[in-house]
């Protein structure tokens, strides 16, 4: 057995031991049972790599069934770019700060390129003033670009760390060379927040329409493909649907939303994926960054829940699938039923645009599989059927639509955006 393995493994037990009152010395006659949920607990702390001290305060946390909130948000970086201070005040779009982080960008996507991360303020999805980030990247020739794509990444995480803003700073591997090469600018909104609100639908649509609101006034000439899928989807969906509410001076300048595997139902979403122990693990994560935006969510978490809600608060989505390995279902968090009860629903009937009279005053590309194990095919099916009977005189609403499970057809996704829409669009 690998020797850190086992070093994690003994600390895991040393401090699961201190916090019941057991030492590794105690002889097995002497031991008190422990507890199945500090199992659990311990369980996850291991999945996870937890330290010892991180896995007392989770016990410490379930004893107790309390936990301040700074608890269950992610830690803060050690780049201070992405804080802000406790209260945020501005306009929209207004940019506070902005940096070269073109090396570190470079090694990053594996091109030359110029890239500068903007600071900017947007609003929360309660209207309240908060700050923002996102990274602008040019190949490293081009000064003027005519078309920007803007890449909602699929982040679905919970920790700063995860988020594309803070791999490109800091050179972390980041996939976006493809886009680049064909001689587009790139921008990458963190759209989670900085706060890391993963799905937080009206939050992450404002941040993307404020992202491209500075993209922009730097860029006057040019005009925004959006693409995004799954949870970059939802920010697609959130973007799109309120670009005529909240940033209406990109009307025109927005050529095309093409979003794909989109939770454009949240309430659907989660009744498709409760009690699928595979998506046990990113369920759970959505409901924390669901949480963070909306902390009347947390009333309904049971101690366990808020202890592995502090456990998971860096978490990122590859990290996800291996707690689904535990078979934990969403009720071992939370009270039974909490996400079918008055306060969900609430909650959910706030991050669902469909049936408000929204028009998208862009194209809108929808690409979803109809066998989606994950995002059920009919709530997207839904919100593609309101577009197309509200379109405007020349705006096209296109569905794309086939087989294969959420993972397989998101794979797909680029090939098609590359060689199918880009070039529909953005033919030199």
């Amino acid at each position: 057995m690998h020797k850190r393995y086992v070093t994690r493994v003994v600390t895991i037990v040393a401090a699961l031991g201190l916090v019941l009152g057991l030492s590794l010395d105690t002889a097995p006659t002497q031991a008190k049972p422990i507890a199945p949920e500090a199992m659990q607990v311990a369980a996850v702390a291991n999945t996870l790599g937890s330290t010892a001290e991180e896995l007392q305060t989770a016990l410490q946390i379930l004893a107790t069934g309390q936990a301040r909130p700074r608890l269950l948000k992610p830690d803060r970086l050690a780049d201070s770019f992405f804080d802000r201070p406790a209260n945020v005040s501005g306009v929209p779009g207004v940019v506070v700060a902005a940096r070269d982080i073109s090396p570190r960008a470079s090694a990053s996507v594996g091109v030359r390129v110029r890239a500068t991360q903007y600071k900017f303020v947007t609003r929360d999805s309660h209207g309240v003033a908060d700050w923002a980030t996102a990274t602008l990247l040019l190949p490293v020739a081009m000064s003027k670009p005519q078309h920007i794509l803007v890449f909602n990444d699929a982040t679905d995480s919970l920790g700063l760390r995860c988020q594309p803003g803070a791999k490109l700073a800091s050179g972390r591997q980041f996939d976006l060379a493809w886009g680049l090469k064909q001689g587009f600018g790139v921008l990458v909104p963190d759209h989670d927040g900085l706060d890391s609100e993963y799905a937080a639908t009206r939050q992450t649509g404002h941040i993307v329409l404020d992202a491209m609101r500075v993209a922009s006034r730097v860029h006057p000439n040019a005009d925004f493909i959006n693409v995004g899928y799954s949870g970059g989807g939802l920010s697609n969906y959130g973007a799109s649907m309120f670009q005529q509410e909240y940033a209406p001076e990109l009307n025109g300048r927005v050529t095309a939303y093409f979003s794909g595997g989109t939770p454009a139902n949240l309430s659907a979403v989660v009744a498709q994926m409760d009690g699928d122990f595979v998506d046990s693990g990113i369920l759970f994560a959505a409901v924390l960054g669901i949480s963070r935006e909306y902390p009347q969510v947390y009333t309904l978490y049971r101690p366990i829940g808020l202890a592995v809600g502090y456990l998971m608060r860096n978490a990122c989505l590859e990290e996800f699938g291996a707690l689904g390995l535990l078979s934990l279902p969403i009720d071992t968090f939370a009270t039974p039923r909490a996400l079918y009860s008055a306060t969900a629903r609430a909650v959910f009937a706030d991050t669902d645009l469909v049936g408000h009279g929204r028009v998208i005053p862009a194209d809108l590309l929808v690409y979803h599989s109809a066998g989606d194990e994950m995002i059920p095919y009919p709530q997207a099916l839904r919100w593609y059927q309101e577009q197309q009977s509200s379109a405007a005189p020349g705006r096209a609403r296109l569905l794309w639509t086939g087989s294969g499970t959420h993972s397989h057809y998101g794979q797909r996704m680029q090939s098609v955006l590359q060689h199918r829409i880009l070039t529909h669009y953005w033919q030199n």
